[in-house]
């Protein structure tokens, strides 16, 4: 990178060094919907120095866009939205190619999409969604799915795995305390109580006061360790014995880390996952399942040092950094070199291994060329190694003549607050009139727990659901129906009520399966007005659930679908935080989703 580029990131290099920005300038974005929500995502991308982005979207500029979206001008009414976004993000980085397109250009199949780092939808249909997913899962390209409504917003990143080595987490101290090796052990012997006046015994470092105090007590105890809680105290009695030190700052040091240093060097949970996953223990035998052989390869060769009795035997490469502590230049930086040298050791111990497997690597397969600069880096963040999987996400279909059903049975309880069909009310001959399609598609959703968060994000799918199917002014002409009739306020409660519906019977005993994606409302003899009421079945719970809903859906019906630019700011930048995440494979991304709520000021993880 030269120096000139150096400079202009050189605020956002300090938190994804040189590497990640490399990735950035290499990434190639596909995002589809060109709306405010886009304009935001793409503007906090292309400012830190994404490579290109690629917007498709058919609309056309209105005077209506004009009056929410800050990028428009009144000169780009009639042009493709796609265009005039495109041509105005460009000019905020020279460096950021951009280009714009109509969905016709799209081609769905992996040659097409294989050509970017990461898939983003803003606004868009859950069929859309779908299409998208079944092309870039297998490909393990990102997909995040976006959308503001209203002062509501919610993102979900979808990837069957991501694999991150440069967590940034809170680094763990191991410093060999309890099991020194030989480098350190040396010098700690050879300093020990080496000095004679108070001045020059307060320059010694803790390390060395605890690595032989140690040494001692195991002399003093058969050889034994540590280990109970009532021993390590006893242990700590034991170096505040000592009157060499007495008194001085690196003693209380010493004091302070003793019992802490005292437990035996262990793995987190997450690293254990990945030392217990088959592509690691058995990599070469599961190679039609890895998309990221550099990294499963660096692990495996790691593993093979963690449980070589020659090489790491069940400790991981030695840290190259030591804390902070009280002691003189010379021994400070002593040691932190000697710590440095054992790291560099280990960690060629390592790439041995990984040059060894990739070796064993069928002939099909391209060269990988990791440098020994790669694997330090992958031994250096060893314990904060991070892999997270997820299953494909199911998309459920549901009958619009269910709903039609159901919410005709809610107008026989509340007859003025439902419209249906030619005024009637029976359900066989009910068909609501904002929908033009005989099916609705939405993601299979499970909670553990339904409060706010929960119910938030329920109506904004059942909304997002229905709202691609929601007549245009053609399509009332063909079928007869007015315009007043879909925007009069009986329509609105039309679709308030079937949105209200898809949640409650997403999450009620009434719903039943006919199949692995499909859902219809098993209505019985009992209404869902009576469900709703409470009849027949113990359902307080479903009362409070329901209650909320009937709230929230009222709120996100007050914008029906419309963006307000705050919102969308604020959701954008969120989106392009986890965009960063996955293109560096930096950091670690949310898991869930992730859902804005400028009402109360809060945002939730789902």
């Amino acid at each position: 990178m030269s120096d000139s580029l150096n400079n202009k990131y050189d605020r956002q290099i300090r938190l994804w060094n040189t590497s990640g920005q490399a990735d950035l300038s290499n990434s190639r974005i596909a995002c589809f919907g060109a709306n405010i929500l886009s304009a935001e995502v793409l503007k906090n991308l292309v400012l830190p120095g994404i490579g290109s982005f690629h917007l498709f979207d058919s609309a056309t500029v209105t005077q209506a866009d004009l009056e929410s979206n800050f990028f428009l001008t009144k000169n780009d009414i009639g042009k493709l939205t796609s265009l005039s976004i495109c041509t105005l993000l460009t000019e905020l980085n020279p460096e950021v190619q951009g280009v714009h397109g109509d969905f016709e250009s799209v081609k769905f199949t992996p040659s097409f999409f294989k050509k970017f780092s990461i898939v983003i939808l803003c606004n868009q249909s859950f069929q859309l969604l779908s299409k998208v997913l079944d092309i870039c899962w297998d490909l393990q390209i990102p997909v995040i799915d976006c959308v503001s409504n209203g002062f509501l917003g919610s993102l979900h990143t979808y990837i069957s795995e991501h694999c991150v080595v440069e967590s940034h987490d809170v680094p763990t101290d191991d410093l060999g305390i309890i099991n020194p090796f030989e480098e350190i052990l040396s010098y700690s012997s050879k300093y020990f109580k080496s000095e004679n006046d108070d001045s020059s015994r307060n320059e010694i470092p803790y390390i060395i006061i605890l690595i032989k105090k140690l040494q001692e007590y195991k002399s003093n105890n058969d050889g034994r360790l540590p280990t109970s809680f009532k021993e390590k105290k006893a242990f700590k009695d034991f170096l505040a014995s000592d009157s060499y030190y007495s008194g001085n700052d690196n003693f209380n040091e010493a004091l302070e880390n003793s019992i802490r240093y005292l437990s035996a060097p262990s793995i987190n949970s997450e690293l254990l996952n990945i030392f217990g996953n088959d592509k690691c223990k058995n990599i070469l035998s599961n190679l039609n399942k890895i998309n990221d052989i550099p990294f499963w390869a660096s692990a495996s060769a790691l593993r093979q040092f963690y449980y070589s009795k020659d090489q790491g035997n069940l400790t991981l490469p030695i840290n190259d950094s030591i804390p902070d502590m009280h002691s003189s230049t010379f021994h400070y930086t002593n040691i932190h070199q000697i710590y440095k040298n054992k790291f560099k050791a280990d960690s060629k111990i390592v790439h041995s291994n990984l040059i060894e497997i990739l070796k064993q690597l069928p002939p099909t397969y391209p060269t990988f060329d990791i440098s020994l600069e790669k694997t330090e880096l992958f031994c250096r963040n060893a314990r904060n190694l991070r892999v997270i999987s997820n299953q494909k996400p199911v998309f459920i279909t549901i009958s619009t003549s269910q709903l039609a059903a159901a919410t005709a049975a809610n107008s026989q309880h509340t007859p003025d607050s439902t419209i249906t069909s030619q005024g009637s009310s029976n359900p066989d001959k009910f068909k609501p009139s904002c929908l033009i399609s005989n099916s609705l598609i939405i993601p299979k959703l499970e909670f553990s727990q339904f409060d706010l968060p929960e119910a938030l994000l329920s109506s904004l799918y059942a909304f997002r659901s229905i709202n691609s199917h929601i007549f245009t002014a053609n399509n009332c002409a063909k079928s007869g129906i007015t315009l007043d009739e879909i925007k009069g306020e009986n329509s609105n409660i039309n679709i308030e009520n079937i949105v209200s519906e898809i949640c409650k019977n997403l999450h009620s005993p009434s719903m039943e399966y006919t199949n692995q994606n499909t859902i219809h409302l098993n209505l019985g003899n009992t209404s869902t007005a009576d469900v709703a009421a409470g009849n027949g079945a113990d359902t307080s719970d479903d009362d409070q659930a329901i209650d909320l809903i009937s709230k929230v859906t009222q709120e996100i019906m007050r914008s029906r679908g419309l963006e307000i630019h705050t919102t969308s700011a604020a959701v954008g930048g969120l989106v392009a935080q986890e965009s960063i995440k996955m293109i560096t494979n930096q950091y670690i991304p949310s898991n869930n989703t992730t859902l804005y709520d400028s009402i109360h000021g809060s945002i939730y993880s789902v």
